[in-house]
């Protein structure tokens, strides 16, 4: 998932606004207008690199003279001690740009190593980090750094799949019935999840011909069950708050996907360096 200069920006722009909004004096008064650096943003830690696009973004924008070069890719696993880019031009403006562009990159490659590890530990089931509701600045970075650490992007928002929730079931009369009105609406293409938050409501489901189960908030023995009970019948996907340290145990029931949005709320920051040369 690529992020355009167009997306990029006001992103970046709304961040370095926020940044700035108490004023700089220690730059402005300690750092001499006409004072020239070059810096290195630098791992401290092996990572996934994520969001490298930001860099760039935020330098030229905070100063369009500064000199930005960036020597990785997207998706490229650093050790500790790799140079991702140089900039170079006023010392001054370096410095205003340095705390915004390690903010934005750590967190993006943060969530991507999170990923990329919870991946590795998967065998014939796919990761589902859902991040597709609420107000966050930052949600499309996050949405890409999970992609580029490996997870199946699923949906950017709440209209981008059908889910029929417990509370549209109740208010259908059934699963089967909801289920029955979108397939009367709906292009025959599409596809419809039925959400089940208790293992009584796994026949209704079945029986209701969803595309998918989506098993919410149910404890490992239960995941367990119901996919034991749905195997050959429909796919199923384990939703909720399931930790990162928990993602083998899921995928070792049979589920074919894990969607959690608790793998990239709780992902740690990326250990970054910006290093500055006279």
């Amino acid at each position: 998932m690529e992020i355009h200069h167009l997306q990029l920006q006001p992103i970046v722009a709304k961040t370095l606004q926020e940044e700035r909004r108490h004023g700089e004096w220690a730059t402005e008064i300690c750092v001499p207008n006409d004072l020239n650096a070059t810096a290195e943003i630098v791992s401290k830690e092996a990572m996934v690199l994520a969001a490298v696009e930001t860099i760039w973004e935020v330098f030229k924008s905070t100063d369009i003279s500064l000199e930005v070069s960036t020597f990785h890719k997207n998706g490229a696993r650093l050790p500790a001690g790799e140079v991702i880019a140089r900039i170079s031009g006023a010392a001054r403006t370096i410095i205003k740009g340095e705390r915004v562009a390690l903010a934005l990159l750590s967190h993006c490659c943060g969530i991507a190593s999170t990923v990329a590890a919870c991946v590795a530990r998967l065998d014939g089931c796919q990761l589902l980090a859902d991040r597709s509701v609420g107000a966050s600045d930052t949600l499309l970075l996050e949405q890409a750094a999970a992609s580029i650490g490996g997870v199946c992007s699923h949906r950017l928002g709440l209209g981008d799949s059908v889910l029929v929730s417990a509370k549209h079931a109740q208010l259908a009369g059934g699963s089967k019935q909801a289920v029955a009105l979108l397939r009367e609406s709906l292009s025959p293409t599409q596809k419809i999840a039925v959400e089940v938050n208790q293992l009584e409501q796994l026949q209704a489901a079945s029986d209701a011909g969803a595309d998918l189960v989506v098993l919410h908030d149910l404890e490992l023995a239960g995941v367990s069950f119901a996919v034991r009970t749905l195997r050959n019948q429909t796919l199923t996907a384990a939703t909720g708050e399931i930790a990162a340290s928990m993602v083998a145990d899921y995928a070792a029931t049979g589920v074919n996907f894990i969607s959690s949005e608790t793998i990239i709320r709780n992902a740690k920051r990326a250990k970054l360096a910006l290093n500055i040369m006279l």
